[in-house]
């Protein structure tokens, strides 16, 4: 029992963490009266409550459709299976290490590209997300990897390959955030060019965005770090601790306007709880193509009305 008990400790000091940093995060900015959010990637300018509305009624419906999984279609057991003799530890140090790797070669491509021309600088984020979070992971810990041998097995196929079925009922959550987020005027605001070099379109902005935010970015947390972590935690102390690493990931290249403080706090309140959208998503239908889908779409919403503007 005392193991049992050891085992389970650290599972929910990860769920309670999770909690503590989202509610002193949202206690601060409601009593600083800092409660609107900037334009990032993926959200326009708006108050802070009307994101975690669509997010609370999008994860209702991933847990309610369908009410129960097929008995003979078990997820989590064919993910414990998968990794069982694996050094799942071992995989998940080298993605934090490549999560880190991210962290420092942001400044450094930024300062490399600047150097070059001040207008390649924007590029930065995007090419370090593509070396560190998918070109570097491949490498060590893909299906042909260094290492292979010791490594878990490639998940794409389990992600990818999806029969028709229950697996895609996850649609249904995933249009009703897209449409929450129109109806409460989310897509009010566009993001500017801040990261992309100037002269460029904003639809190769969006192009950009769709790539290194959407798709690289779910492969990464979702199918690569947040199964493995599952595998060693648990469910949903693997979706906390993802949810708690992609709001480490946003603040690289933050401008921490108008305040250091605020802006931690700022990237707590808004990244955490659709971090936990995401992870559960991903951990409820094993469809990586609903992830692509609500995260490429919520790209495309805050970019439409610049590109109504720009195209059209």
């Amino acid at each position: 029992m005392e193991n049992a008990l050891a085992g389970r400790l650290p599972r929910a000091l990860v769920v309670c963490l999770g909690l503590v940093v989202f509610l002193v995060s949202a206690v601060y900015l409601y009593s600083v009266g800092s409660t609107r959010i900037r334009g990032t990637d993926d959200f326009s300018s708006g108050e802070l409550w009307t994101l975690w509305l669509p997010v609370a009624v999008t994860m209702l419906c991933v847990r309610f459709i369908p009410w129960r999984r097929p008995p003979d279609d078990d997820l989590i057991g064919q993910v414990g299976h998968m990794f069982r003799g694996r050094r799942v530890d071992q995989e998940v140090v080298v993605l934090l290490a490549c999560l880190f790797g991210f962290f420092v070669g942001d400044g450094f491509l930024e300062f490399a590209f600047r150097t070059m021309s001040p207008g390649l600088s924007g590029l930065a984020y995007h090419t370090a997300k593509v070396v560190f979070l998918l070109i570097l992971p491949l490498i060590l810990i893909g299906g042909s990897g260094i290492m292979r041998h010791v490594s878990g097995p490639d998940l794409m196929t389990l992600a990818t390959r999806v029969p028709l079925g229950w697996r895609w009922a996850g649609l249904v959550g995933v249009l009703a955030y897209l449409y929450l987020n129109v109806f409460l005027r989310w897509t009010t605001a566009a993001v500017g060019e801040e990261r992309i070099p100037q002269g460029y379109s904003l639809l190769l902005g969006l192009l950009l965005t769709i790539a290194t935010s959407a798709l690289l970015q779910e492969f990464f947390f979702r199918v690569l770090l947040q199964t493995r972590v599952e595998a060693l935690l648990g469910r949903w102390p693997a979706i906390v601790a993802t949810a708690l690493l992609c709001a480490a990931a946003e603040l690289v290249g933050a401008g921490f306007v108008p305040s250091v403080s605020e802006e931690l706090a700022m990237t707590a309140a808004v990244t955490v709880p659709v971090g936990l959208m995401y992870g559960y998503l991903w951990s409820r239908y094993r469809n990586i193509w609903l992830n692509f889908l609500l995260h490429g779409g919520v790209s495309c919403l805050v970019l439409f009305p610049a590109l109504q503007g720009t195209v059209l």
